[in-house]
């Protein structure tokens, strides 16, 4: 049987295709059981995708909580109309009335810093839920 390389083009490009004899020795074997994940990995994966799931609550409760804090802030400070438009844009809002309040009382205050939990626990919830994915056990 003939192993040499035959070479099409297509496009631009050419594309290399191997015969059936090269293909066979370029071919890894693979096992027919699958590996068992190892004790750290599966600890990992579990601390990680438990750790993800509390954060899901914070950041869900969390964020629910600093909108209905962010739409009394703009009802207080600019009334119905502006509450009413801060109540349907939600991320826009609490960056708008964040500087907005800054500009007021400072960066200080206790909105701030809920807003600055909040943000911590979103990149947090996001970090483990991409560990939990990258760590998870293959099957």
């Amino acid at each position: 049987m003939d192993c040499t390389p035959e070479i099409t083009t297509v496009g631009f490009s050419g594309q290399l295709r191997y015969n059936a004899c090269d293909m066979e020795e370029r071919t890894p074997q693979m096992d027919a059981t699958p590996r068992k994940p190892s004790a750290w990995r599966q600890m990992a994966f579990l601390g990680s995708a438990g750790t993800s799931c509390l954060l899901s609550a914070v950041v869900y409760l969390g964020g629910t909580a600093l909108h209905l804090l962010t739409v009394l802030i703009a009802f207080t400070q600019g009334g119905f109309f502006a509450a009413l438009v801060t109540l349907c844009t939600p991320v826009f809002s609490e960056a708008y009335w964040a500087f907005a309040s800054a500009s007021k009382a400072g960066w200080g205050t206790p909105y701030h810093f809920y807003l600055l939990a909040y943000v911590s626990a979103l990149v947090l919830f996001i970090a483990f839920g991409a560990l939990s994915a990258k760590i998870a056990p293959q099957e």
